[in-house]
C-alpha cells in the first residue's frame, strides 16, 4: 500500500478531493487489475507520444481537476498509434480546452471489445459513513444510470464483510445473469473467477482506506471508487477502461460504549428518577408510578427532589450526588435545558451506571444541536476514566420497558396502555409512538421495549448485540429512522450474529424517500441510493426488511407466535374453512406455499368425524377442507386436529366465518364448547405451528381475544401472504 499511500498523499497535498485518470489507473496496477497500456504526457513534457506494444488505435485524452465530462468539451480524440496523429490530437484538445487547469494529456490504448450488451460492467467500492466499505456492480457504460433506475437488479451492492463477494445478492444482478450465460444464447462472457479478482482488489482498496482500518498508515480516506466500464475484451479478460476515485480525511471515531452496562440498564437493582412533581401528575410522576405498577422493589427506588422527605412513599434525595448508592438507572425527566447539568453531575458524582433522557429539544431542534454537541463531548471524555462513564438513552425518547426488570418508564397512563401477551421478544425502535401504537394493535407485549431516540450515546448496534446472548429472546423487531456513523454496518453485523443464534430480525425503515435524489451522473451514489444500501446490506446480514406498517405487524406476529415451533422447511400446508370462498381464495393464494397432501389414514379419522355428525353428504374431505356452515365447534376442532397430526403437514391456517348459527361465537356463547376455546387450548399443545382467521366485524372481537397462543388475522389472504414471506 505505500506506493498508492504515496500517490494520494500528493493528491491530498494539492487539496483535491478527485485523483486524475492515470493516478487511478497506477492505482489499479498496484492492485492487479488490468488497465489498458497508457502513458501520461506533462503539458510541458516533451516525450515518445507513440505507446510501446501492439497497440494500432488509442485513445487520446484530457487530464484536469476542473474537467470531469471530457467528452462533450471534446476533450477525447481517437486516432493511430503514432506520433503525428497523437501530437495533432493533444493539440486539438488543447484549443479545445485552454480556458481550464489542464495538467496534461492520457494517451491509451484502445481496447478490443465487442460493446453489444453485457461486455461493459460497473464495479465500485465507496466507503458509506452509515455502512462502512460497500462493493457495487452492475451493467455499465454509458446507460448506466438508465439501467440502474429502469432495470431490475442491474446494479446491485454487497458488503465488504463478505469473504466472497460472488454471493446470491450479486449473482441475482442482471449483469451476472448475462456473464454467466444464463440466457437464451447460453454463452459464458466472463468466468468468475476474473470478476471476482477485479472485486476483491477494490475491497482491498477500500478497506483499507476506511473509516475502520486502524492499521492504515494515513490519514486518508476513499470516499469512492468507481470503473465505468470494465469491459469484457474478445479474448475473454477482463478491464478497466475508465477510471474515478475521490478521497477525504479521515475521521477519528466516537469511542465505542461500554457494553457491559446495558445489563444494568435493563435489569437494574436500583432506579432514581428526576423530574417528579409532589403536586401534579407530571412525566416524571407517570413515569414513577409505571415503575412501582410494574413491581421494581420500592426500597431501591429513589426521586431527585430537593426539601421533600418522600413522594408516593419513594424516598426523596437532594440531587444525583447525594444518592445513597450508585443507581443502576436514572431516569431523566427534566427539561433538556437542564438535562446537560445532571448528566455532567451524574459523570463527576460517579453514582450512575445507565441514564435515559426522555426530553426532546437536542439534535432534532436547530437550537438544541449545540447543547447536545456539548453532551456528547461529555460523554466521549468520560469514556477515557476508570469506570468509563454512564451509557445513555435517547434523547427525546419514551424511556425502557423491561419486564424482567420490573420497571416501565414510559410516560404513558397505565389506563390508557394495554400491552397484551407478554412474548419473548425485544422491540428497539427510534420512534416511541411506533413501540406502543404495534404493541396496542397486536397485543404482543415485548419482553424489552426500548425507544432509543436521538442516539446522542447508545445506538442501535448496541442493543442488537446486547440480545444475541440473551436466552430470553427470540426475535428483535427494529424500527429504524437513521443510523450514527459507521452503526450501519455494525448493526448489520449484530444481525448476522442474532442470526447465526436461530433468533428473527424484523426491521422497518422510515426516510426511504429521499432514494436516489441527490445526483444523476450514473455514478454509483446516484444508482444506489442510501435506502437501496441498506436494504441489500441487511438482507445479506439475514435480516427480514419489511416495507409497510401492515406488513411489520402481520410478521411480527408469526416470528413471535411461530419461533418456539419446529423446523417448518419441506413441510406443507393444512387449510380448514367453513365457507366455499375463504378455501378457494387461499388455495388461489399460495404463491409458494405448498397444500400437503393428507395420508389416507388422515383422511379416514376426517371421514369418521363427518360420518358421527352426518355431515358425510355435503362435506367432502380435502385439503383445503371446507367444512360448510354446517359444521359446530367439534366437527371443526376435530377436522383440524386430524389434519394437523398429519405427517405431511408442517403449519397450519384455522379459518372461519363466525356467523353460522353452527358455532358459538359471539360473547355470550364463549364457553369452553366454542370452538374458538378450543383453539386456544389446542394452540397451547401443538408441536406445529398455525395462525387463525376470522374473517368478520367488531361484534366478534371477544372471540378473537380470546386466541392468545397463536397469530390471528382478519381477512384470509393477508394471512396468506405473510405466511409466504415468513417462508422466505
Amino acid at each position: 500500500m505505500d506506493k498508492i499511500i504515496k500517490i494520494l498523499r500528493t493528491v491530498q497535498n494539492e487539496n483535491r478531493e478527485a485523483l486524475l485518470e492515470h493516478e487511478v489507473y497506477e492505482i489499479f496496477s498496484e492492485l492487479g487489475i488490468r488497465t489498458p497500456n497508457f502513458k501520461f504526457v506533462g503539458i510541458q513534457e516533451k516525450v515518445a507520444l507513440k505507446l510501446n506494444g501492439s497497440c494500432n488505435e488509442v485513445v487520446v485524452k484530457v487530464v484536469s481537476p476542473e474537467i470531469l465530462h471530457k467528452t462533450e468539451l471534446g476533450g477525447v480524440v481517437f486516432c493511430e498509434n503514432n506520433e503525428a496523429d497523437i501530437s495533432k490530437a493533444i493539440q486539438d484538445i488543447r484549443k479545445r480546452t485552454t480556458k481550464y487547469d489542464v495538467r496534461g494529456f492520457l494517451v491509451v490504448e484502445k481496447v478490443k471489445y465487442k460493446s453489444n450488451f453485457g461486455r461493459e460492467l460497473i464495479c465500485s467500492v465507496r466507503n458509506s459513513k452509515d455502512f462502512g466499505t460497500i462493493i457495487g456492480f452492475g451493467v455499465g457504460g454509458i446507460d448506466t444510470e438508465f439501467f440502474g433506475k429502469r432495470m431490475d437488479k442491474a446494479f446491485s451492492v454487497i458488503s465488504a464483510d463478505n469473504k466472497d463477494l460472488l454471493t446470491d445478492t450479486l449473482k441475482k444482478s442482471s449483469a451476472y445473469y448475462k456473464l454467466a450465460g444464463l440466457d437464451r444464447q447460453k454463452k459464458k462472457l466472463l468466468e468468475d473467477d476474473k470478476l471476482r479478482s477485479l472485486l476483491n482488489g477494490l475491497k482491498e482498496l477500500g478497506s483499507y482506506f476506511s473509516y475502520e482500518n486502524e492499521n492504515n498508515k494515513s490519514d486518508i480516506l476513499i470516499t469512492e471508487c468507481e470503473i465505468n466500464p470494465a469491459v469484457i475484451t474478445d479474448d475473454g479478460d477482463l478491464v478497466a477502461i475508465d477510471g474515478l476515485m475521490k478521497i477525504d480525511k479521515r475521521q477519528t471515531l466516537s469511542p465505542r460504549r461500554p457494553a457491559e452496562k446495558l445489563d444494568k440498564l435493563f435489569h437494574p437493582k436500583s432506579i432514581a428518577v428526576i423530574g417528579v412533581s409532589e403536586k401534579t401528575m407530571n412525566m416524571g410522576r407517570i413515569i414513577l408510578n409505571n415503575i412501582m405498577d410494574k413491581g421494581f422493589d420500592k426500597n431501591k427506588l429513589y426521586v431527585i427532589k430537593p426539601d421533600i422527605d418522600k413522594i408516593d412513599g419513594v424516598t426523596c434525595t437532594s440531587a444525583v450526588s447525594t444518592l445513597p448508592e450508585k443507581v443502576d438507572l436514572l431516569v431523566l425527566a427534566v427539561s433538556a435545558g437542564i438535562a446537560g447539568d445532571v448528566i455532567k453531575e451524574s459523570i463527576e458524582s460517579n453514582k450512575v451506571e445507565s441514564i435515559i433522557v426522555i426530553p426532546g429539544g437536542f439534535a432534532e431542534k436547530e437550537e438544541g444541536k449545540h447543547l447536545e454537541a456539548e453532551i456528547v463531548k461529555m460523554i466521549h471524555e468520560s469514556r477515557s476514566s476508570k469506570d468509563k462513564g454512564p451509557v445513555i438513552v435517547g434523547g427525546n425518547c419514551l424511556g425502557v420497558v423491561s419486564l424482567p426488570g420490573n420497571y416501565d418508564t414510559f410516560f404513558i397512563p397505565s389506563n390508557k396502555m394495554d400491552y397484551g401477551m407478554p412474548k419473548p421478544y425485544a422491540f428497539i425502535s427510534q420512534s416511541g409512538a411506533f413501540i406502543i401504537s404495534k404493541i396496542s394493535k397486536t397485543l404482543v407485549s415485548p419482553y424489552y421495549s426500548a425507544s432509543i431516540g436521538n442516539q446522542m450515546d447508545l445506538t442501535f448496534s448496541d442493543y442488537l448485540n446486547y440480545f444475541v446472548d440473551a436466552k430470553d429472546i427470540n426475535t428483535v423487531a427494529v424500527y429504524i429512522e437513521g443510523f450514527k456513523e459507521l452503526d450501519g454496518i455494525r448493526t448489520a453485523r449484530a444481525v448476522r450474529a442474532l442470526r447465526a443464534k436461530g433468533k428473527n430480525v424484523l426491521i422497518y425503515k422510515g426516510g426511504r424517500s429521499l432514494e436516489g435524489m441527490s445526483a444523476a451522473s450514473g455514478h454509483t451514489a446516484s444508482i444506489a441510493g442510501d435506502y437501496a444500501v441498506y436494504k441489500a446490506v441487511m438482507e445479506d446480514a439475514g435480516a427480514c426488511i419489511v416495507e409497510s406498517f401492515c406488513e411489520f405487524e402481520d410478521l411480527l406476529k408469526l416470528f413471535v407466535g411461530f419461533n418456539t415451533s419446529t423446523n417448518m422447511n419441506g413441510k406443507d400446508l393444512a387449510i380448514i374453512s367453513n365457507a366455499g370462498f375463504e378455501a378457494v381464495g387461499m388455495a388461489d393464494s399460495l404463491n409458494s406455499l405448498k397444500i400437503a397432501k393428507l395420508s389416507k389414514v388422515t383422511r379416514d379419522k376426517m371421514q369418521k368425524t363427518l360420518n358421527d355428525f352426518k355431515l358425510d353428504k355435503i362435506v367432502t374431505v380435502n385439503n383445503p377442507m371446507d367444512v360448510t356452515p354446517s359444521a359446530n365447534d367439534t366437527v371443526y376442532m376435530d377436522c383440524f386436529r386430524s389434519m394437523m397430526d398429519d405427517e405431511s403437514v408442517g403449519f397450519g391456517v384455522f379459518a372461519c366465518i363466525p356467523m353460522t348459527p353452527a358455532l358459538k361465537s359471539i360473547e355470550k356463547e364463549l364457553g369452553p364448547d366454542s370452538v374458538f376455546n378450543k383453539v386456544e387450548a389446542y394452540a397451547k399443545t401443538s408441536k406445529k405451528p398455525f395462525v387463525v382467521v376470522v374473517d368478520s366485524g367488531e361484534l366478534y372481537d371477544p372471540a378473537c381475544k380470546l386466541i392468545k397462543t397463536v397469530p390471528v388475522f382478519r381477512e384470509a389472504d393477508r394471512a396468506m401472504k405473510v405466511l409466504g414471506r415468513y417462508l422466505q
